[in-house]
C-alpha cells in the first residue's frame, strides 16, 4: 500500500476530501488533518504531493524541504502552484484580482528554484514546465464598474484564444509544476 501526503490550502472538510478520492477510486490508508507545518510526522511517504499550498507562505523553500524530507528512497514529489508571476497572468492580476495576488507570494512560482532545492535533496526532476493552455480566472473581490466590464471583455477573449493557445507555454499558462523522485 503506498502513503501519500497531501498538504492542501483550501477550505475542504476531510470527509469531503476522503469522499472526493473514494469517488476518484485513489484508495487512502489515513488522512492526518492539522497544521503542516508544526506536525510532527512520525514516517515517510511513498508520495507527497502540494497543490496550491507553498505560495502561501514566505519561508516557502523550507516547507518544500519539510515536504520532501517525508519522501521514502524511491517516493515522488508532486508540486502544482498558479503561475501568477509570469508576464501575462500578473498584468492581468494586478489590474483584475488583485487582492487575490496580493495572497500568493510570487517569489515560490519559480521552477528553477525548486529544481535547485530537490536536486540538492537527492531528487531527479521527471516533469517541470507550465500547463493549462491559456486561461485566466478570478476570486471573488471588489471591482470598480470599469473592472467589470474588462474583465467581462477578457473572459470572451480567453474563450476565444483557449483552443489557440492549448499549448502550454510559461509566458502564460495559469499553473506551474513539477514531479520528481528521490533517487
Amino acid at each position: 500500500v503506498q502513503t501519500c501526503a497531501l498538504p492542501i490550502c483550501f477550505p475542504v472538510t476531510i470527509n469531503d476530501l476522503n469522499n472526493f478520492l473514494i469517488q476518484q477510486k485513489i484508495p487512502v490508508n489515513e488522512m492526518i488533518y492539522g497544521d503542516f507545518l508544526n506536525y510532527q510526522f512520525n514516517r515517510k511517504f511513498k508520495t507527497v504531493i502540494s497543490l496550491g499550498f507553498i505560495e502561501h507562505f514566505k519561508s516557502w523553500k523550507n516547507i518544500i524541504i519539510k515536504m520532501v524530507d517525508l519522501i521514502d528512497s524511491g517516493g515522488y514529489f508532486v508540486c502544482e502552484v498558479p503561475n501568477f508571476s509570469c508576464p501575462i497572468q500578473l498584468a492581468l492580476r494586478q489590474e483584475l484580482d488583485y487582492l487575490n495576488l496580493r495572497r500568493h507570494n510570487l517569489e515560490a512560482m519559480n521552477l528553477n528554484t525548486w529544481e535547485q532545492i530537490l536536486k540538492s535533496k537527492g531528487f531527479s526532476i521527471l516533469y517541470q514546465d507550465a500547463f493549462g493552455g491559456f486561461d485566466f480566472w478570478v476570486d471573488n473581490e471588489p471591482r470598480t464598474h470599469a473592472q467589470i466590464e474588462l474583465l467581462k471583455n477578457i473572459q470572451s477573449l480567453t474563450q476565444f484564444l483557449k483552443p489557440r493557445l492549448a499549448v502550454s507555454d510559461i509566458s502564460y499558462s495559469p499553473y506551474i509544476g513539477m514531479i520528481a523522485r528521490k533517487d
